[in-house]
């Protein structure tokens, strides 16, 4: 109801739990995780920010779209609002309790078409490339890359020339020296290892 009268904003908890069970007719069996959200920052980032968090930090994606790149790991532990295995026990033992204040990372340039957003991790990297019909981007792949095709299509040519378009990946292995290109516009993202 104070959805609805517009007493809420998306910056308050009470504004998404309202919006999960706005359709419910008769609220029973409600999912416990949902009072998570009273503990964790809301966080809105615009399109083409990034945040970097940490191992042991619960969170989740409320609104939108975006690319989640995390480390190699055979832990990911649910506490709720899913169908999937659920051992709150377990993700306690691994939650750090502590608040903090999220990093909205801007990205920066680096060259003509590539934006970084640094991770204080030697796991991962991850760029943002942004081209526009005419333009490319060369560089020396330093370990694997996976390309994500956000919007547009690109065409990369090194050893071996590829086309692949939004919603497709290309991977790049390391010590390729390769240029990317466009005949429109293409926004993708770049994992790496640093």
């Amino acid at each position: 109801m104070r959805k609805k009268n517009n007493e809420l904003t998306k910056q308050q908890p009470g504004w998404w739990v309202a919006k999960l069970y706005a359709n419910e007719t008769q609220l029973s069996n409600i999912d416990r995780g949902i009072f998570s959200i009273y503990f964790f920052n809301i966080v809105k980032a615009e399109p083409g920010e990034g945040v970097f968090q940490g191992a042991g930090l619960p969170h989740a994606y409320l609104e939108g779209q975006n690319v989640e790149l995390m480390a190699n790991s055979d832990n990911v532990l649910r506490g709720g609002l899913t169908p999937k295995h659920i051992d709150v026990p377990e993700l306690i033992k691994h939650t750090i309790f502590e608040g903090i204040e999220p990093n909205i990372m801007k990205g920066i340039n680096l060259t003509s078409g590539e934006k970084n957003y640094p991770c204080p991790v030697e796991d991962f990297g991850i760029s943002k490339l942004e081209l526009k019909a005419g333009e490319t981007y060369t560089t020396e792949a330093s370990s694997l890359e996976i390309i994500v095709i956000m919007e547009g299509t690109l065409t990369i040519e090194g050893s071996n020339t590829v086309t692949a378009k939004s919603g497709e990946a290309i991977a790049v292995l390391a010590g390729e020296t390769y240029t990317v290109s466009t005949l429109n516009q293409l926004y993708a993202y770049k994992a790496f290892v640093p």
